[in-house]
């Protein structure tokens, strides 16, 4: 037996605790690490049984990975609005003339189990994209995975990428997401034969696949003369509108 751990058994019993906390947070267990110090700090949780206390030092861990995760999922959404919320969400309020209970109802993302898309529409500043990224949050918090573009943005990176030859790559970014939210739809640059092209192979691509947010100032019944041929006209309206849910924001702007 070692006697300098007879004559300073605190100073062991630090030295086993300092280990502890070392191996833990090299297991990138920083949750259980500070909820272990936790527990040891208020005398009160010697009162509790082992396994409560460890249910609590368990929690803290899970409760730690998945907020990392939900940052690390929101990080890369690229969402206009990375903390935009249901509860707090502009389009419920009544001059918006929106049913809270319909987005509420989208809230609970099963219209993404079902595949199918949202389409938002209003005019300037009544909180289109904001509610888009709501829903957007409401998904990455299932760990749906969520791309948010403008469609301007959108297009310009499928003709780049085209130019290289590397539009399938581009493409598929695109087509593999859970829920790619387009939003400013009709304030991109005129959809040419080419850009059609590029446009459709990506609503192609996710259509009864994957699920589509799009948001825009211009009416549903304006769409069709946004593209320059009436082929990839009906062929993207099809893929956009069908079995789609609509929500018109109505009421003056939220921008001051």
């Amino acid at each position: 037996m070692n006697t300098a751990s007879i004559e300073n058994p605190e100073a062991e019993s630090d030295a086993r605790l300092d280990d502890c906390l070392h191996k833990l947070r090299k297991l990138r267990m920083s949750g259980m690490a500070n909820a272990f110090i936790e527990q040891l700090s208020d005398p009160a949780n010697m009162a509790l049984p082992f396994e409560e206390r460890f249910m609590v030092v368990v929690d803290a861990e899970y409760s730690l990975r998945a907020s990392n995760k939900l940052r690390r999922m929101v990080a890369a959404a690229h969402l206009k609005y990375p903390f935009a919320s249901i509860d707090s969400n502009p389009a419920s309020e009544p001059e918006r003339a929106v049913d809270y209970a319909s987005i509420a109802a989208l809230a609970s993302c099963d219209w993404i189990d079902k595949r199918k898309n949202v389409i938002i529409t209003g005019a300037t500043g009544v909180g289109k994209t904001y509610l888009a990224c709501a829903l957007g949050i409401c998904a990455l918090q299932k760990s749906i995975r969520v791309l948010y573009s403008r469609a301007s943005e959108l297009v310009y990176e499928l003709e780049k990428a085209d130019s290289m030859k590397d539009a399938a790559s581009c493409i598929e970014r695109y087509a593999k997401t859970d829920l790619l939210i387009i939003d400013d739809f009709g304030l991109m640059p005129s959809l040419s034969i080419d850009r059609c092209r590029l446009f459709l192979d990506v609503l192609d691509a996710r259509a009864g696949m994957r699920s589509t947010i799009i948001a825009a100032q211009i009416p549903v019944s304006s769409w069709y003369g946004l593209f320059a041929d009436s082929t990839f006209a009906e062929a993207c309206m099809e893929r956009m509108i069908k079995s789609a849910y609509r929500i018109e924001l109505k009421g003056s702007t939220l921008r001051s």
